[in-house]
């Protein structure tokens, strides 16, 4: 029987979601001793309550455990998922907010950016206690993580402990959704394509992408069954068509040569640029409220009986943990589109020590990370450039010192004088600390 611990699990929203992946593989997980992990005990009884009645409407296919005793917990784990650690919608405004005010026209503040790096430095250090309690109590288990920003978060585990750890990317790169209008297999109406466009794309490409997360390229596109290359086909569609398409991934693939998997949305935090082509209205607030709220009801209602399970609480999301945990457990050969992995030479031309994001394959109940070779010099360039500011945000995290942080500020692009960035650190120390 294997062992997974779920840390952080009693956020109604991030608990729920990793729950209902977990229920949607019942054949693949039946047996598993699931532990449920939180610091507040009043809302982890709701959620093991929650989980305890969906998987009794399953068959009662598995052991469900909770505790508030993170050590215990992590005794003879095979597996620990690091959910997303709690923040309060204040902390997240202010990284929005505060870079505003300071001139930095960035879109959301959350994974590149300044932003970023208070949002890190709030983060890591909390990760890396959890972390190095896993190292200290179950060091041979497989640190799944999720913490947000993934690619912060990930070399803060790589620079800061011994744990065997990939990243998770919460959903699908976005690219594959744009890819499936530009080829004309979704609907050309206005808006960003949905999920069943991206898994369209998926059937009818074979696709590599790497990079880093969030700045990830795609280093070869060709037709599924005839393995011609797609990308003079979508150079030209976009030369012809589609105005409003992706304007920041069309200006990196006529500059640099290769479309971004990443998407504007995500991909744009890294560049001062965005703001030309993108939206500066920031994150919508109120519907994460929302999203937040609803979730809570959910797993209120089905906890004291209110609500009776459905399937709907038992269907996967985009995110691709537990599927990755079945196919290790079973031995099933399964390829995944995009993990975080310390790089050790899989792109060549970025540095060793980076955790890249590449595909991965499971074979033999085995993970490995696909070489990738070397990406286009003006794109590794820029990449490595942005490698330094997580590793220097990381630095600045764990250990305070204001000059990292400053370093951190100055490298980015979207900070445009020494006198922005020390007011601006000034802010994000005051609010971090």
């Amino acid at each position: 029987m294997k062992k997974i611990v779920i840390l952080d699990a009693a956020d109604a929203l991030h608990g729920s979601v990793a729950l209902g992946d977990f229920f949607s593989l019942p054949i693949h997980l039946r047996g598993c001793r699931v532990t449920l992990v939180d610091d507040d005990a009043e809302a982890l009884d709701r959620m093991v309550r929650y989980a305890i009645c969906v998987d009794r409407s399953l068959g009662e296919l598995f052991e469900i455990e909770a505790s508030t005793d993170r050590r215990a917990a992590l005794r003879g784990a095979d597996f620990v998922v690091q959910l997303p650690l709690s923040e309060s919608r204040e902390s997240l405004e202010l990284d929005w907010r505060v870079p505003l005010r300071h001139g930095v026209r960035h879109i959301a503040g959350r994974n590149g950016g300044p932003g970023a790096l208070s949002r890190a430095m709030r983060i890591v250090p909390r990760l890396l206690v959890r972390a190095r309690d896993v190292e200290d109590v179950a060091p041979r288990a497989l640190f799944l993580n999720q913490a947000e920003p993934l690619a912060r978060t990930s070399v803060a585990l790589a620079r800061c402990t011994t744990l065997r750890f990939v990243g998770v990317p919460a959903q699908r790169q976005a690219g594959y959704r744009w890819l499936s209008r530009a080829f004309g297999w979704s609907s050309p109406g206005g808006g960003e394509p949905d999920e069943r466009s991206g898994r369209n794309a998926v059937r009818r490409l074979r696709a590599r992408a790497a990079g880093l997360h969030g700045l990830s390229f795609f280093m070869t596109l060709q037709d599924w069954r005839s393995g011609a290359d797609m990308y003079p086909l979508l150079r030209a569609r976009l030369a012809v068509a589609l105005p409003d398409f992706e304007l920041m991934s069309r200006r990196l693939l006529d500059v640099f040569g290769l479309y971004c998997a990443s998407g504007d949305a995500v991909a744009g935090e890294y560049f001062g640029f965005a703001a030309e082509t993108m939206s500066l209205h920031g994150p919508d607030f109120d519907a994460e409220a929302r999203w937040r709220d609803e979730a809570a009801a959910l797993v209120h209602g089905v906890a004291v009986g209110e609500l009776q399970p459905a399937y709907r609480f038992v269907r996967a999301s985009k995110s691709r943990v537990f599927a990755l945990i079945a196919a290790l457990v079973n031995d099933i050969e399964q390829d995944e589109p995009a993990l975080l992995l310390p790089n050790d030479g899989r792109i060549v031309n970025l540095p060793v020590r980076a955790v890249v994001e590449t595909p991965a394959h499971v074979v033999a109940g085995v993970l490995h990370g696909e070489h990738i070779g070397a990406l286009p010099d003006g794109l590794a360039s820029l990449l490595q450039r942005e490698e330094v500011i997580h590793e220097l945000a990381v630095q600045a995290a764990v250990t305070g010192d204001r000059a990292t942080a400053l370093q951190a500020l100055l490298l980015d692009s979207h900070v445009h004088s020494y006198a922005q960035a020390t007011h601006l650190l000034d802010d994000i120390c005051s609010m971090t600390f």
